[in-house]
């Protein structure tokens, strides 16, 4: 019976989400959208959890054969706090069957988490769109779940007879615990850590760039062959770049020989002829330059590891793409991208960061920040941190590629030691975590809900 209203808002859900997908853009689709959202998402959150007192909450208990599951898990916790902590051996335990002992321990927890959680989603949507009704349920809430509770607890141990003869052990045990607590979140200090991804990577001057448009002609040098600095590494054609060189240094000849035969005839005109010549001297010198720069040699001592193995013979490059790297433990970085809100500790801590590789997670490595970007920036270093392609960063729909961040980020650039464990390749995904020192918990929390508030409200 409990399930037959969950059933009938699935159901409902259903037929929405296939009329949503079929008709066109206007009032009716809007509609389904809704109706989709309004009995799936919520049947989901509310009505069929078991976390609330709602259908899902009977059907559990109706499945696992425990009346009063809520009430009775919130006896079992004060069960264990009177027995246990206040001294109280007449107290009776709810527990009246084998096996109900684990389910009030966990499912008394989780509830209480749960129905916290939901009540600050629903204050923090309230708050986006009416200011002041959030805040006026959020006061209601802190009054209702955390200062009436306090309340009671206080009146009990003053004035509770459970407690004759207890009661001198039950205060002492209760201000401990709170000045324990209250330690443990306001003085001691607690790590400072913030998480992040990145992309294993090379240096700058280990990445092999075309500096003009050509074709990849010829390999000089085998995949995973060690290359020195200045060794020549690839060779690009550009027919049109040949052609107009050969074409200018035709026309530097004749202009030559113009202006040394207008020299005796006519010093004017020779003038004029040799200034035609400076100018074609000067593109004859940038073309010579671009020649050269067809042939790519490396920066950098290590392996060459070229971009794309498949498809680079042949292939066309624009100027300034990435054709390859020369890969070599001292040239090895990760690149981590963070929001604008962890910015501030990164600048403030201390430069240390711990890696995870995707394809080594129980091998962490410990790395140095060499630098991060000084401001802000939209651009992921590789479409793999974003959103799309598996990354948690949100990207913007209106950018196919998928590197175009949401949000403005910061990049930066970790060092790697030179002893690693086998890595997967350039671009494999790097766990990263940053370590700021210590701080106690209070303030932590103070600035996540201050960054939260002004992001999320604006106050």
């Amino acid at each position: 019976v409990s399930a037959a209203g969950i059933l009938a808002e699935l159901f409902i859900a259903a037929i929405a989400l296939f009329v949503w997908l079929t008709v066109e853009p206007g009032f009716i689709r809007d509609t389904a959208l809704n109706a989709v959202l309004i009995a799936s998402v919520s049947t989901l959150l509310f009505n069929a959890n078991p976390l609330l007192r709602f259908d899902g909450y009977y059907i559990l208990q109706d499945f696992i054969e425990i009346p009063n599951l809520y009430t009775r898990a919130s006896r079992y916790y004060l069960y264990l706090i009177q027995r246990y902590g206040f001294g109280m051996q007449a107290v009776r335990s709810p527990v009246t069957a084998e096996g109900e002992r684990a389910w009030f321990a966990s499912y008394g927890m989780l509830a209480f988490c749960y129905r916290f959680f939901i009540l600050f989603v629903i204050v923090m949507f309230l708050a986006e769109e009416y200011l002041v009704v959030g805040v006026a349920l959020a006061c209601w809430a802190i009054a209702m779940q955390i200062i009436l509770p306090l309340v009671k607890g206080l009146r009990f141990l003053q004035a509770s007879p459970a407690l004759q003869g207890h009661r001198d052990r039950a205060i002492r045990v209760t201000a401990g615990s709170a000045i324990a607590l209250g330690a443990a979140i306001l003085v001691i200090p607690a790590p400072l850590t913030t998480q992040s991804e990145g992309v294993l990577w090379v240096a700058e001057q280990a990445q092999l760039y075309s500096k003009t448009n050509g074709f990849v002609g010829e390999l000089l040098v085998e995949p995973g062959q060690i290359v020195e600095v200045g060794t020549p590494v690839i060779a690009l054609d550009n027919p049109t770049l040949r052609a107009e060189l050969a074409v200018t240094k035709a026309k530097q000849t004749e202009l030559a020989t113009q202006a040394a035969s207008e020299r005796r005839k006519n010093w004017i005109k020779s003038q004029i002829i040799e200034h035609q010549l400076d100018t074609v001297n000067a593109e004859l010198a940038l073309l010579k330059q671009k020649n050269e720069a067809l042939l790519i040699r490396s920066q950098a001592v290590g392996t060459f590891v070229p971009a794309d193995r498949n498809t680079l013979i042949g292939r066309y490059y624009k100027q300034g793409e990435l054709i390859g790297y020369v890969v070599s433990p001292e040239n090895l970085i990760v690149k981590a991208v963070i929001p604008q809100t962890s910015v501030g500790l990164l600048a403030s801590g201390d430069s240390r960061a711990r890696i995870r590789f995707a394809e080594r997670v129980n091998q962490p490595v410990d790395a140095i920040v060499n630098r991060h970007t000084p401001s802000g920036k939209t651009q992921l270093p590789t479409a793999a941190l974003g959103a799309a392609g598996g990354g948690a960063i949100a990207v913007s729909n209106a950018d196919s590629s998928g590197t175009t961040a949401a949000e403005k980020i910061f990049e930066v650039e970790l060092q790697l030691p030179a002893s690693l464990p086998a890595l997967a390749g350039i671009g494999e995904r790097a766990y990263v975590r940053f370590y700021h020192g210590y701080e106690p918990l209070a303030l932590q929390w103070w600035r996540s809900g201050r960054q939260l508030f002004l992001s999320q409200l604006g106050v």
